[in-house]
C-alpha cells in the first residue's frame, strides 16, 4: 500500500488517514482529522476536501481541525482527507458522515414596554429587549386638545414631537430617552399635546416589531431644562 512507499526523500509516505469527523455550522463546517493505523511516516499536514463543493482546508499538525467556510446552507457535504509530508501524499480517506450547514433561527421579536414617564422636556420608556439590535422611538401628535386653538390643532396636528434610537448589544432592560423638540416644549407652554408614541425594535438580524402607546402631554409652565449632573 501507500503507507510504507518510500519518496526520494528517504521519509516513509504518511498512512492513510482515518475517516475524518465534520459538525456543521452557518454555511461552514469544521472538520476533525486524525493519523491513520499501518506502516508509514507522521504527517505534518493533512488537507480536507469537501464533496460536492471541492472547497478545501489544510490542518497542520499539532492542530487536528480545520473550517471550510462558504457552503450552502440546506446542501448536504462530506469529507475526506489526505496526508502530506516530505515523503509525499497518502491516499485520501474514507468519506465522512455526510452533515448539512444551516443558517442559525431567525431572533424571535418579542420586547415589552412599561408605561411610558413623562417630563417638561422628555419622555422615558423602560424597554425588555430579547437580544442585540436597534430601537427607534418617535412620538407625533395625533390632534391638539380641545383647549387649543383651531389654528394651533393644525400646527400640532403635524408635529413630530420626539424622536429617539438606541442601539444595544446584548437582551435585558433598557431605557429609551425621546427628548421633546423646541417646537414641542413650546407648544406645551399653551396647551396640552396628545400624541401616540412608536416604539420600534428591530433584531439583529430579524424582523421590526413596533408597538404604540397614545400619551397626553399637559400643559406646563417650565420653560428650561432642568438642571442635571
Amino acid at each position: 500500500g501507500t503507507g510504507d512507499r518510500v519518496m526520494t526523500s528517504g521519509m516513509l509516505i504518511p498512512p492513510t488517514p482515518a475517516t475524518p469527523t465534520a459538525i456543521a455550522g452557518n454555511a461552514e463546517a469544521t472538520i476533525t482529522v486524525a493519523q491513520g493505523s499501518g506502516p508509514g511516516g507522521t504527517a505534518d499536514s493533512y488537507t480536507v476536501t469537501a464533496t460536492p463543493s471541492g472547497s478545501t482546508c489544510t490542518v497542520t499538525v499539532p492542530s487536528s481541525a480545520c473550517t471550510i467556510t462558504g457552503l450552502t446552507n440546506g446542501t448536504a457535504y462530506t469529507f475526506t482527507a489526505t496526508a502530506t509530508n516530505a515523503g509525499g501524499t497518502s491516499t485520501a480517506s474514507g468519506a465522512s458522515a455526510a452533515v448539512t450547514p444551516t443558517a442559525p433561527p431567525v431572533p424571535v421579536n418579542t420586547f415589552t414596554m412599561k408605561t411610558p414617564k413623562i417630563w417638561p422636556h422628555e419622555i422615558t420608556t423602560r424597554l425588555r429587549l430579547p437580544g442585540p439590535g436597534k430601537a427607534v422611538q418617535v412620538g407625533t401628535t395625533l390632534l391638539s386638545t380641545r383647549r387649543a386653538s383651531s389654528l394651533m390643532a393644525k400646527t400640532a396636528g403635524a408635529m413630530t414631537v420626539c424622536t429617539a434610537q438606541k442601539t444595544v448589544a446584548m437582551a435585558g432592560w433598557v431605557t429609551i430617552t425621546c427628548r421633546l423638540s423646541a417646537k414641542a416644549r413650546a407648544a406645551r407652554l399653551k396647551h396640552s399635546l396628545k400624541l401616540r408614541l412608536v416604539t420600534t425594535f428591530t433584531p439583529t438580524g430579524g424582523t421590526a416589531k413596533s408597538v404604540s402607546k397614545t400619551l397626553v402631554l399637559k400643559k406646563t409652565r417650565q420653560r428650561t431644562p432642568p438642571v442635571t449632573g
